[in-house]
């Protein structure tokens, strides 16, 4: 049983650079593509900054809603999937 651990631990951490999201600096679609107003926005951080998109609601009674990037691919590869945003 160690053997089989010690196997299938060996493999992950060999295969860590392919598994984990490695997420790209180019921006390949804005939500101004999906015809949505929205400003860029920064927030400093030691030695870069964390870069993302304002998107102001049409309906003053709208909620606020932070989604991040995901394993599969980053928001600007699939906007399709949050066009309703």
């Amino acid at each position: 049983m160690a053997s089989v651990y010690l196997l299938v631990a060996g493999v992950i951490w060999y295969a860590q650079a392919k598994i984990l999201f490695h997420p790209s600096r180019i921006v390949e679609v804005t939500p101004g593509d999906l015809g949505l107003k929205f400003n860029n926005v920064t927030l400093p951080l030691k030695g870069d900054q964390f870069a993302g998109w304002w998107v102001p609601a049409e309906d003053q009674q709208a909620r606020t809603l932070h989604r991040r990037s995901w394993r599969g691919g980053s928001m600007p590869r699939r906007p399709n999937e949050n066009s309703w945003l």
